[in-house]
């Protein structure tokens, strides 16, 4: 059985920003630097996971019909027979015709789909009733996976929903609900991505996991996404204290809006 990796992200140095920031910001809750903080990481994080691939899923489930005219040998199958002997004589002889061809398919499409829990692979030749089936199973199929495409982005907003932080602000938060609500089942139990907001005596801080693999797999490198936008927040951060932006209430607001316009 495949072991899940683990990618436990350091955060000293992020833990260490946060305290400055909130000291540059005279008056601001330590708590609230914290959750707005945290909003925009997830949301940034969220902006840089990849999405699947449109092109990838329609060359896993774009099935091609079966032609009769015009085909490579090599593609066609035997004859039908030109006569069948019946009582009393003969049937009409018909010219010679393809009983059916076997097309060239996109070396990425899948192995086949199940229908009421039968496999049917993709480089048969069916009947045209049960070819109707399986090019319509092979539809459903690819219309499922483009409606989920963002669900490795989604995860990041699942996570800062769960730990009740700011979501005004979340990046393309309407097409990420979506794949979320593709995906079915609860999220309210689910785990595998969770965010909690936790208070010590004298500390405050937000705690994260995701562990699904739609945005942890190598294409859409969820967690490249978490350390770039932590190290991003700092940057900018820095960005600003040399700029002398906390002189300017207007301009400060501006720069962290999910900790002065929280929802």
């Amino acid at each position: 059985m495949p072991i899940a990796p683990t990618n436990k992200i350091i955060v000293a140095e992020f833990n260490e920003y946060l305290g400055q920031l909130a000291n540059s910001m005279t008056g601001m809750a330590f708590s609230k630097v914290v959750k707005g903080e945290a909003a925009s990481i997830l949301g940034s994080a969220s902006k840089k996971t990849k999405a699947a691939s449109k092109a990838k899923i329609r060359e896993k489930y774009n099935i091609k019909s079966r032609g009769r005219k015009d085909l490579p040998s090599e593609y066609q199958e035997r004859k039908a027979p030109k006569g069948k002997q019946k009582k009393g004589g003969y049937k009409k002889k018909t010219p010679g015709q393809l009983k059916g061809s076997r097309v060239e398919q996109n070396p990425n499409l899948v192995k086949g789909v199940k229908i009421n829990g039968v496999f049917h692979p993709s480089h048969y030749y069916y009947p045209t009733k049960k070819w109707k089936e399986v090019k319509a199973k092979f539809k459903f199929f690819k219309e499922q996976a483009l409606a989920r495409r963002m669900s490795g982005k989604a995860t990041w907003l699942l996570v800062a929903m769960k730990a009740k932080l700011p979501l005004k602000r979340f990046p393309n938060k309407a097409d990420l609900v979506k794949a979320m609500r593709a995906q079915g089942g609860s999220y309210a139990k689910n785990k595998t991505e969770n965010g909690q907001q936790k208070k010590k005596r004298l500390t405050f801080y937000v705690e994260v996991f995701n562990g699904a693999n739609c945005a942890l797999n190598k294409s859409a490198r969820g967690v490249w996404a978490l350390r770039s936008a932590m190290a991003g927040r700092i940057k900018s951060y820095e960005t600003h204290v040399r700029r002398n932006t906390f002189d300017n209430a207007q301009e400060e607001a501006r720069n962290y809006p999910n900790i002065y316009l929280a929802d």
